[in-house]
């Protein structure tokens, strides 16, 4: 659903995380943290390494669903469209700022300098700012960069250090900032199924392998004859179909990836942040 909850109550979805936002007095100063590729798990070192760095936060995490399939270019869009995301996007983090800023223009900030969307590992901040984005893509590169959680894992407890990353965050909460942090989707370590010769894969070709969308020309006939038992839909009216358990279309020995329906990959976080 795409109805907006209350302001008190934590969005159920990607869809609802900007009206949710929206929701808070107009003359708060918000930011939204958008952490590529976090999982739930990873999203608790987050938090304590910040309690750790800075004790005078309260941090309160709430469980929300992403986009299926749970892809960069459909989940992060839903997240800065404030509602169901299209199939034909190009992901950039210029389409991702003009629909930051598109949104907040539509809420009543007529001042443009007022928001600010920063891609990358630093935050310029100024005091003029109000409403702020900030997505980092570091976690990802390093989740798909490993064969399994053990070795996420330990990429993971070095992340949470980096001073960047807190410093980021730290610096938002002194100026006032209340931060929200979400991500567009999680991950799983999977195991491979069997590689794909003719469908046409929606999401990153060379990264995500947890669900395939059939070409026109394909027969879903066939396909679900050859895969009995290995695949399953959500939507019977749509072509994509996901692997069960934890498999992937690959000849990987393990990765660990995502944009399937598991819910390490659906349910993330959404964390609010603010100063005691």
């Amino acid at each position: 659903s795409s109805t907006t909850p209350p302001a008190n109550k934590a969005p159920k979805n990607v869809c609802q995380v900007l009206p949710f936002i929206s929701k808070q007095p107009k003359e708060d100063k918000l930011a939204l943290v958008v952490v590529d590729g976090m999982n739930f798990w990873q999203s608790q070192m987050l938090v304590n390494s910040l309690k750790n760095k800075y004790f005078d936060i309260n941090a309160q995490t709430d469980v929300i669903y992403s986009w299926l399939p749970s892809v960069t270019e459909l989940s992060r869009q839903a997240i800065f469209l404030g509602r169901y995301p299209s199939v034909s996007y190009q992901q950039s983090s210029s389409s991702e700022s003009k629909m930051w800023e598109d949104f907040w223009l539509s809420k009543g900030f007529i001042n443009r300098n007022q928001i600010l969307y920063e891609h990358g590992s630093t935050i310029a901040l100024s005091d003029i700012y109000k409403r702020v984005a900030w997505v980092t893509v570091d976690l990802d590169e390093k989740m798909h960069a490993s064969d399994d959680f053990r070795y996420l894992h330990a990429a993971t407890k070095l992340w949470v250090e980096e001073e960047d990353l807190l410093n980021n965050i730290g610096d938002l909460l002194q100026q006032g900032f209340k931060v929200y942090i979400t991500t567009d989707h999680g991950n799983i370590e999977t195991k491979p199924s069997r590689l794909l010769s003719q469908p046409e894969k929606v999401g990153s070709l060379s990264l995500s392998k947890r669900h395939v969308t059939l070409a026109p020309q394909a027969s879903r006939v066939l396909f679900e004859q050859d895969h009995r038992g290995e695949v399953l839909q959500i939507d019977p009216a749509s072509c994509t179909y996901y692997p069960t358990s934890n498999h992937c279309f690959s000849n990987i020995p393990m990765n660990v990836t995502h944009g399937g329906t598991h819910f390490f990959e659906v349910l993330i976080p959404f964390i609010t942040i603010t100063k005691e």
